[in-house]
């Protein structure tokens, strides 16, 4: 028997190309198949990298996982556009108190281009808006399917309700909301919509969307949407120069506080995402004229 040579023995190496059918791959056709797995969910490319990394000389493993780091990186900076391209265009799309509009003041909008303040108010409107928030609670808060990270959005859509029951009538609430509670708070396709439809179409708050601040902590990637709501007269706002945190404004009120829900022992377990753990702040500010 003869020896066997070194050519036999090499092992696969990133300049010379390598054949699919025999299970192996250079790095621009591993990428592609990188692209296949995070872009398009094929599972065949999923088990096609699984076995394409376990069959790796011991050299070329980092500049492989380097290679899939850089695909899964710019597939998640194409989704945080996606997903952020999505709220704009819902909150473009969804007017505030057009679902209210609809569903219980019909004609409403054929008389006036604004709902009015008595409308809003009325009975069938309340009851409305009162059975779309249940609504989406259940679907968000479910006893069976609790998931943490809606909890900051919830808390502070509970504090800027709790705060336009204890302003003047002249005065509206003003929250702002880093856009990816919006975008991945939530779980399931259905969140983003539902949660704008019911800030602006359900409870008709209005919005003014923000730039990433420089000295965030998230500049390269959060944008701040402020939802102002003014007991759904839908007037214009005046952003107040310093915003005041939940715990100081709820110091300066008169009259008992409403009751408050009882707080755990313990914190709820972190979200998945860091970005859903973003502070919500709500400040008092007062309405323009028109």
């Amino acid at each position: 028997m003869s020896a066997p040579t070194a050519a036999a023995n090499a092992s696969p190496t990133l300049g010379r190309g390598l054949r699919p059918e025999d299970g192996n791959y250079d790095l621009t056709s591993f990428r592609q198949v990188c692209h296949r797995l995070y872009y398009d969910k094929d599972p065949t490319s999923a088990r096609q990298v699984d076995h394409i990394l376990s069959r790796l000389p011991v050299q070329d493993r980092t500049m492989y996982a380097r290679a899939m780091a850089d695909v899964r990186s710019a597939y998640h900076r194409d989704e945080e556009i996606r997903r952020r391209a999505q709220v704009e265009h819902l909150l473009a799309e969804v007017e505030p108190a057009s679902i209210v509009v609809k569903g219980a003041l019909n004609g409403v909008s054929a008389q006036h281009s604004v709902p009015s303040v008595a409308a809003m108010r009325s009975p069938q409107a309340r009851r409305f808006r009162a059975e779309r928030f249940k609504r989406f609670l259940s679907a968000n808060c479910h006893e069976a399917n609790i998931m943490p990270g809606p909890h900051p959005f919830l808390r502070g859509l509970y504090a800027t309700l709790w705060l336009q029951t204890r302003t003047d009538t002249n005065r509206c609430v003003e929250w702002t909301v880093d856009v990816a509670v919006l975008t991945e708070a939530g779980s399931g396709q259905s969140w983003t919509r539902d949660a704008v439809e019911l800030l602006k179409g359900v409870l008709g708050m209005s919005e003014r969307i923000q730039g990433p601040q420089v000295a965030s902590t998230y500049a390269d990637s959060t944008y701040t949407s402020r939802l102002s709501s003014a007991l759904s007269d839908l007037s214009t706002s005046r952003a107040a120069p310093h915003p005041i945190e939940i715990s100081i404004v709820e110091q300066g009120g008169g009259g008992p506080p409403p009751p408050v829900p009882p707080h755990p022992l313990s914190p709820p377990p972190p979200p998945p995402t860091t970005k859903s753990m973003l502070p919500t702040q709500a400040h008092v500010v007062k309405v323009t004229p028109t």
